[in-house]
């Protein structure tokens, strides 16, 4: 049986389920939820590592410098890492025992992917945006050259990092899928009226 598209098949999990055996889409959904927290640790790590890092780069390099606002933004950006992380981390750990049904199960990949893709076109915005305040920074006073080219350097290699993060994560996500998509659709049949899902 040739698989569905992911949009047409969630479509058809609207019709009746006849029968289920869960077990092949709660594997698959704790591996997506283990997979989503290792993500989120990596992504904390890097924040903690660069507020650190930051933090020790603005109490040693002179106030005002290019150098001293790189490490000012180091800090403010990865604050908000770490906001988004902690949280993360937290909500797929929960998740990690949930039951899901079939329509979730698919809703839930689909959410994912989607959401890594808005992401990757974020992370490029701030790639330009921290490369325009680094060229715009050329033609400023001291005091404003330096505050533009040294968070926008931050901003490109934030953004970078981001950007990095973002299409390893889609990647891995995808990849689980496409690995394990023939023994989901395995355990499903359709008869016309409803979808099918086999008890071993």
């Amino acid at each position: 049986m040739r698989p569905l598209p992911l949009t047409a098949l969630c479509l058809l999990l609207s019709l009746p389920v006849m029968a289920q055996d869960m077990t092949v889409f709660d594997t698959y959904n704790r591996q997506r939820n283990a997979i989503t927290r290792t993500n989120m640790l990596v992504l904390g790590g890097w924040g903690l590592g660069n507020m650190a890092g930051g933090l020790t780069g603005v109490l040693t390099t002179p106030i005002g410098s290019e150098a001293n606002y790189f490490h000012q933004m180091n800090i403010y950006w990865n604050v908000v890492n770490v906001a988004i992380a902690v949280p993360g981390f937290i909500s797929a750990r929960k998740r990690m025992g949930r039951s899901y049904d079939i329509p979730t199960t698919f809703k839930e990949q689909r959410k994912l992917e989607t959401s890594y893709l808005i992401n990757m076109g974020l992370d490029v915005a701030y790639i330009g945006t921290g490369l325009w305040m680094q060229e715009f920074g050329n033609g400023r006073p001291q005091n404003q050259r330096a505050l533009l080219k040294g968070m926008g350097n931050s901003i490109m290699m934030q953004g970078g990092f981001l950007l990095l993060f973002d299409v390893a994560s889609f990647a891995i996500h995808r990849t689980h899928w496409n690995r394990n998509m023939k023994g989901i659709f395995g355990q499903m049949q359709f008869n016309g009226t409803s979808i099918i899902v086999p008890i071993k």
